[in-house]
């Protein structure tokens, strides 16, 4: 997505991590100005997952849980979607972890995502 601020074009990226049932198992918990400040994050993310700081939490007043992942004090991950149960929001989590360091990463912006002035 690029949104217009004065003159130039600004990207707003981020991440998410599809499973092989084409579900999502999480994503990005900030956006990036850049695919290459997005990409460093997800680097970061898959050297520094097995020392995340792990957080769960009720989203809403209707009790369903999401989970976060913090690296260094700055969340880092977190759950695409709402669970009914904690134990459903861990076990994704545990999907999300296992899957981080056998992600596929593209090396450089998608041509058809380049920005036209």
């Amino acid at each position: 997505m690029a949104e217009r601020v004065g003159d130039a074009a600004l990207w707003r990226v981020g991440w998410r991590l599809i499973g092989a049932n084409n579900r999502e198992l999480g994503r990005s918990a900030a956006v990036f100005e850049s695919f290459d400040l997005c990409r460093a994050a997800v680097l970061r993310l898959r050297e520094g997952a097995d020392q995340a700081r792990v957080l769960f939490a009720m989203s809403d007043p209707s009790g369903k849980w999401t989970w976060r992942l913090e690296l260094g004090g700055q969340q880092a991950a977190m759950s695409g979607r709402t669970y009914q149960r904690q134990r459903e929001a861990q076990h994704n989590l545990s999907l999300f972890l296992t899957a981080v360091p056998l992600a596929q990463l593209i090396g450089e912006m998608p041509p058809g995502l380049a920005v036209s002035s």
